[in-house]
């Protein structure tokens, strides 16, 4: 009876411990902004270290396009990133570049117009999903803009592309 209870109990343990310790794997997540490219290559990024990469900086124009630096997206650094087994986002806004979200997540079309175009990058390019980096939104609206617009993200990922991150 009490070998059994404890031998029960034991393996409880044990399988909460697996379920923790996958739900909370280690993630090592670093910035790759453009700014570095040419210094640092995607093949210098240690994927031993590193498991996931944000690429830095796209933003969104007031209409919801993707803007972003020049020669910043390829689908070269996306696959080297990949073939080291790490996900690679693309982030968008940061200091400077993050006037557009404020009329891009306006109302629920300019959103989706937005969505859209987030999607489409990310399928174009080959990117694990999106890091987004508003700075910031600067009254109750802009912040209940953000919340619809990452719940719409979401929604939208989920429908296309599941495993994709945000």
């Amino acid at each position: 009876g009490s070998e059994m209870c404890i031998r029960d109990r034991f393996t409880t343990l044990i399988v909460y411990i697996t379920l923790f310790s996958t739900s909370f794997s280690q993630r090592v997540i670093g910035y790759y902004p453009q700014w570095v490219q040419t210094n640092l290559t995607p093949e210098n990024i240690d994927s031993d270290i590193i498991t996931h990469v944000i690429h830095a900086f796209a933003w969104p124009d007031n209409n919801g396009n993707i803007l972003s630096y020049d020669n910043m997206m390829s689908e070269a650094i996306t696959n080297k990133i990949h073939e080291g087994g790490d996900k690679i986002l693309l982030s968008f806004g940061g200091w400077g570049n993050s006037w557009g979200f404020s009329s891009s997540t306006l109302s629920e079309d300019s959103r989706s117009v937005f969505i859209n175009n987030i999607i489409s990058t990310c399928e174009n390019y080959g990117y694990d999903g999106v890091d987004i980096d508003w700075e910031h939104p600067s009254n109750s609206v802009e912040k209940n803009n953000l919340n619809n617009f990452i719940f719409e993200l979401k929604t939208a990922f989920n429908n296309r592309h599941p495993d994709w991150l945000i």
